[in-house]
């Protein structure tokens, strides 16, 4: 898998997250592994959910960005 993500990211370009679906589940579980041990403490909870709700807010504002930028082509039709 190392080895074709290599050659689609030498052969189609520099954007390092799109060949990552493949192995990103694996990311995920190795840090929920290693911070299991933290996972009934209040303050890693805050601290997680501060993150997940920073990541909603970015999505949001990248979904809005790319629905700004179609626009134009859309009312067009």
């Amino acid at each position: 898998g190392l080895a074709f993500n290599f050659l689609l990211h030498m052969n189609y370009g520099t954007e390092l997250f799109l060949y990552t679906p493949f192995w990103t589940y694996l990311l995920i579980f190795f840090v929920a592994l290693a911070f299991a041990n933290h996972s009934s403490k209040k303050w890693f909870q805050a601290v997680l959910m501060v993150f997940v709700l920073t990541l909603m807010i970015n999505n949001f504002w990248f979904i809005f960005v790319i629905l700004r930028g179609l626009a134009p082509f859309y009312a067009a039709a």
